[in-house]
């Protein structure tokens, strides 16, 4: 009997960007859900187990701080891995780092992205967590 594919919640504000992710990562095996925003992924998590959730950090309502600090109130012993994606790491929220801001994310990773290497990203953070590879 096969396991599961592991479960990716994609959260961006871009429709291209989140349909680029969903793609890239559904070739490669992956099972993908999708919110605009913060608020409509806490929505999704809630009424479905994720593996490992992609973050903008940048987005309108809430940016990917608001949105994991959101997250890890209300969930705070899941052990979901999260991936902080950024046009750019220089301009991350003000005080975001991930160690100072109590490890809301588990790496960052830099848009544009190189479609191989984030899967390799995400297949590291699954390992870690204990999710098949996909």
């Amino acid at each position: 009997m096969n396991a599961p594919a592991p479960s990716i919640l994609v959260i961006d504000d871009s429709r291209p960007v989140r349909s680029v992710l969903r793609h890239v990562l559904q070739d490669v095996g992956y099972a993908i859900y999708e919110a605009p925003g913060g608020r409509a992924a806490l929505e999704v998590y809630r009424h479905r187990p994720i593996d490992l959730m992609i973050v903008d950090a940048h987005m309108p309502e809430w940016d990917g701080v608001t949105t994991l600090q959101a997250f890890r109130e209300e969930f705070p012993d899941a052990d979901t891995r999260i991936i902080l994606l950024t046009g750019d790491p220089t301009t991350l929220p003000a005080g975001f780092d991930s160690e100072e801001a109590g490890g809301l994310a588990h790496r960052i990773v830099a848009k544009p992205f190189n479609p191989s290497q984030l899967v390799e990203h995400v297949r590291d953070e699954l390992r870690i967590r204990g999710a098949p590879p996909g």
